[in-house]
């Protein structure tokens, strides 16, 4: 996609100094613009509201054990159904940054209970929205979400690193 975005410029007559990929941590949304996009109740907020996460994660709907699952990938917000304490568990054990409970009913006192401690660093939100619409408000927010927190800073500069010659680009525009 960059050479295809480089190419396009260049066949326009213009001159590109560079250009970086899309990334899914830089389009990502935190846990405070997913609870104000679902109206969305706080039910722990221990975690990091304003760091992205990269992943928006579904809980497995058949019998799964669910952690294998769940570990796939790191900076991410786990979305399940109010009722699925066994997935909750499963999910807060691979720290996720925010568990999206959907369904507008409160979860089991349980889960409450293990993470009133503030052991964890987690936000758990609690949709009214069923999980197929709650899904559906989150995606909508990649692409569209702000440009902050220390994850988006360091994935930034990486990219850079990676697809820019600053001393080429110093000297264009110096």
């Amino acid at each position: 996609m960059v050479s295809a975005a480089r190419k396009a410029l260049e066949d326009r007559g213009l001159r590109c100094l560079a250009v970086l990929p899309e990334d899914r941590l830089l389009a990502g949304p935190t846990p405070r613009e997913m609870a104000q996009t679902l109206h969305a109740s706080r039910l722990v907020d221990t975690g990091e509201e304003d760091e992205a996460v990269e992943f928006v994660m579904l809980g497995p709907v058949s019998a799964d054990p669910g952690q294998p699952y769940f570990l796939q990938h790191g900076a991410k917000a786990v979305v399940n159904r109010f009722d699925k304490m066994d997935l909750h568990l499963a999910a807060l054990a691979t720290e996720p940054d925010c568990l999206i409970l959907t369904g507008g009913q409160q979860p089991s006192p349980y889960l409450l209970d293990r993470l009133g401690g503030g052991d964890t660093n987690v936000t758990v939100l609690l949709s009214p929205e069923d999980t197929v619409r709650t899904v559906e408000l989150v995606d909508e927010l990649y692409g569209r979400t702000r440009f902050s927190g220390r994850r988006k800073v360091a994935r930034a500069s990486e990219l850079v690193q990676q697809h820019v010659d600053i001393t080429k680009l110093a000297s264009e525009i110096g």
